[in-house]
């Protein structure tokens, strides 16, 4: 996580993406001599546009909402592993939330009940989402896609994360709580922004216990539970909410793999299997790369952006 405790002690972490990056992309550090063999063209790696859906569009009076307004609401239907349904009642909600820098920004979260209950208690569940495409959150994936597919460029395999852990969030309808899934990332599905998936979780609290066929109390008791970009994003939630939202009862949170040091983490990576993780990690704080450098005192994050 881009933390403000963490102190820089080194630039290891940005010599590692650099090399990480040039490896990627085919730069070269050595001059073109006559005898170079030129590099082979690179695919086009660009992101793909969101699918279309003017549910996640930004209404035009954004600001004059109060975070964790609920702007928007469908019913929904869910699916485990994004094919055998779940009996459930559940709706999509698009709230206001706030983004890195303060600014007034919005998300969706996914609100599941027991069928016909009206629970008293609420999980919010922050999926391991370590992706910035729309599909990968649980918006999407709870209700479209397939584990399968090979009609897109994305296949075969096109299972979600979220919808494995729908599985884990169904543990909290056994027990007759009500489940929220936040789209954690918020509607540009950002990664390791700081600050804004705490505030996006926080908000999708409010923004369950606010929405009334859900039959949830205002600021009843809700716990927390994550792991990987979902811990990032309850830690965030965690460290927020005395100053954030102070209102809500979050009585106990549960994570696992929170990314609390940066830079260790970047060398970990770096040459493993898990290497793509270094430019998916730049791709979406990049936008708020001048708030992360005006804010944090770590000089690492700092030469990353």
């Amino acid at each position: 996580m881009l933390h403000t405790s963490q102190t820089g002690r080194s630039r290891t972490a940005a010599v590692a993406v650099a090399a990480a990056l040039a490896l990627m992309l085919g730069w070269s550090s050595v001059a073109a001599t006559p005898s170079a063999v030129a590099a082979p063209a690179l695919p086009d790696i660009s992101e793909p546009t969101p699918p279309a859906d003017s549910f996640y569009d930004r209404p035009a009076d954004l600001d004059e909402a109060a975070p964790g307004e609920v702007l928007r609401s469908r019913p929904v239907a869910v699916r485990a592993l994004q094919l055998l349904p779940i009996a459930v009642d559940a709706w999509q909600l698009l709230y206001r939330t706030t983004a890195a820098d303060g600014s007034p920004d919005a998300t969706v979260t996914t609100v599941m009940i027991p069928r016909g209950a009206s629970p008293k208690k609420l999980l919010s569940y922050q999926a391991a989402t370590d992706a910035t495409l729309r599909e990968c959150n649980p918006s999407y994936s709870l209700t479209q896609g397939l584990p399968i597919d090979f009609s897109v460029p994305a296949g075969p395999l096109t299972l979600t994360l979220p919808g494995v852990e729908v599985l884990l969030a169904t543990s909290g309808l056994a027990q007759g709580w009500a489940v929220t899934m936040p789209d954690h990332g918020g509607v540009d599905a950002r990664f390791l922004t700081p600050r804004q998936p705490g505030f996006a979780v926080l908000d999708g609290i409010r923004a369950a216990q606010s929405f009334s066929p859900a039959g949830l109390e205002p600021n009843g008791p809700t716990a927390l539970w994550g792991y990987s970009g979902g811990a990032i994003a309850s830690s965030w939630a965690v460290e927020e909410k005395e100053e954030y939202a102070p209102e809500l009862n979050i009585v106990g949170a549960a994570f696992g793999a929170p990314e609390r040091d940066l830079e260790a983490s970047l060398q970990s990576a770096n040459g493993g299997l898990l290497a793509g993780l270094i430019p998916v990690a730049l791709n979406r704080p990049g936008p708020d790369g001048d708030f992360v450098q005006a804010t944090s005192r770590s000089e690492a994050a700092v030469e990353l952006f």
